[in-house]
């Protein structure tokens, strides 16, 4: 029976695994440990831990010594946004992204594998002698993301964003927020799971706005889309699995983003839906917690490399939802 074992920060993370623990393929066993870093000493519940596969979340951020006293395949899932090479072969870059990079570099020995969560980062990484196995998407809990509306039902907030605060990000909202007034809801921190569900079973479309204005690959998108939200996003770093257009809406720039929203909620409804329609369709079916966390660890223990899942066709499975 293969043991797993999740390691992160669960306010963050558990909303993509906690199927898995709630029910695990049959012969297959999940456990959370959690890595809080709020909290003394946090690593003390690391020490010695077992299990057949370990996925860390954040794992550049647990001591070497730490890692090395595990048993069992180490995955490290990076999932915090990195330098990218861009086109012309200009490095894209911020002070964040180049402090993620720095801190990358302390422990990459204590795993047996890494993953980046966004593909686009890989090249970059390489180069910097990271040995990089692919790229993921992190999978959706149903249990924890899902549609609540019901048909009929009048929507509180026309967008809702959940993110901090950041200079690109006040200079892609503010016009926005100062037009919809209280139909725009701002969640800077603290609402997870079934609480953030049911903020967004009350709004209509969800917004994804880059931290630093450089085109990444947020795992808020497919959260939103899992709550059936029609998602608004900036261009993203690939689109392997998300189309825009089909299963979500693209903006670039202020204007642009007022333009769509104004359009999408007032001339466009029934296209709106159906956007939010098919990113809904396309989650459950690619992303489900259970089916690809089984699948990622088959493949790590058969000595394969995990490979992300790609668009194929899915079939829509329309979610009662609200309107204005």
């Amino acid at each position: 029976m293969p043991k797993i074992a999740f390691v992160g920060q669960p306010s963050y993370f558990r909303g993509h695994y906690a199927d898995m623990l709630i029910n695990p393929p049959e012969g297959y066993e999940a456990i959370e440990v959690p890595f809080t870093f709020m909290v003394s000493n946090p690593e003390s519940t690391l020490m010695g831990l077992t299990a057949d596969v370990i996925y860390l979340f954040r794992g550049e951020l647990i001591p070497l010594q730490v890692l090395k006293s595990m048993k069992g395949i180490k995955v490290h899932l990076s999932t915090e946004p990195m330098p990218f090479d861009g086109q012309n072969g200009n490095v894209e870059i911020s002070p964040d992204r180049s402090q993620r990079a720095w801190e990358l570099t302390g422990n990459r020995e204590g795993f047996d594998h890494i993953y980046h969560f966004d593909k686009a980062s890989i090249s970059f990484l390489e180069r910097q002698k990271f040995k990089i196995e692919g790229d993921f998407y992190l999978p959706i809990s149903k249990t924890v993301f899902h549609p609540e509306g019901q048909d009929g039902d009048v929507a509180t907030w026309d967008v809702l964003f959940y993110a901090k605060d950041t200079t690109h990000r006040s200079a892609m909202t503010a016009n926005l927020k100062h037009i919809m007034g209280e139909r725009f809801c701002h969640i800077a921190h603290g609402f997870v799971g079934e609480e953030l569900n049911r903020i967004a079973a009350k709004s209509l479309i969800g917004l994804n706005v880059h931290v630093d204005g450089i085109p990444t690959m947020e795992p808020r998108i497919q959260q939103m889309m899992a709550m059936g939200l029609c998602v608004f996003s900036e261009p993203i770093s690939h689109h392997d699995l998300f189309k825009p257009g089909v299963h979500f809406v693209e903006f670039s720039g202020p204007q642009d983003l007022w333009g769509k929203v104004n359009y999408y909620l007032n001339e466009a409804a029934e296209e709106r839906q159906q956007i939010a329609e098919a990113g809904y369709a396309l989650v459950t079916e690619k992303l489900d917690a259970v089916t690809e966390w089984k699948r990622f660890t088959d493949m790590i223990l058969a000595g394969r490399a995990y490979t992300a899942p790609k668009l194929l066709e899915v079939r829509h499975h329309n979610k009662p939802r609200h309107s204005r």
